[in-house]
């Protein structure tokens, strides 16, 4: 049986992504409006996903890298997208934030490995 926060992320993506492949379909024809609308589907699932998952590290008790970890999960991939997506378009602004998501993911991951060793 699934809840509410299990069905949240698809929930969230599904208008979005509806909303490019029309878009993109009447600029480039059906077949590549619905790969703009997978990506767009596909990130903002990751997206949400990710963002559930390490909610919980915001409190304390995994300490300073840990919120940092997930402040830049949650707020970095929104940022790019919304840098990236007026200058092209939405899909493209999905993809480079799931880019710069995993690669601030690394980053704090690396981190918080020096910081606290393996």
């Amino acid at each position: 049986m699934h809840t509410l926060t299990d069905l949240l992320p698809w929930i969230l993506a599904l208008p979005p992504a509806l909303w490019e492949i029309w878009r993109a379909r009447k600029a480039y024809g059906w077949a590549l409006g619905g790969i703009a609308g997978v990506i767009v589907f596909g990130g903002i699932v990751l997206w949400a996903e990710v963002a559930i998952g390490t909610a919980p590290q915001l409190d304390m008790r995994f300490g300073l890298a840990g919120a940092a970890q997930a402040l830049c999960l949650l707020v970095g991939p929104q940022a790019v997208a919304v840098w990236i997506a007026p200058k092209s378009s939405l899909a493209a602004g999905i993809f480079a934030g799931v880019a710069a998501g995993f690669c601030l993911f690394l980053l704090t991951a690396v981190i918080g490995l020096a910081v606290h060793g393996a």
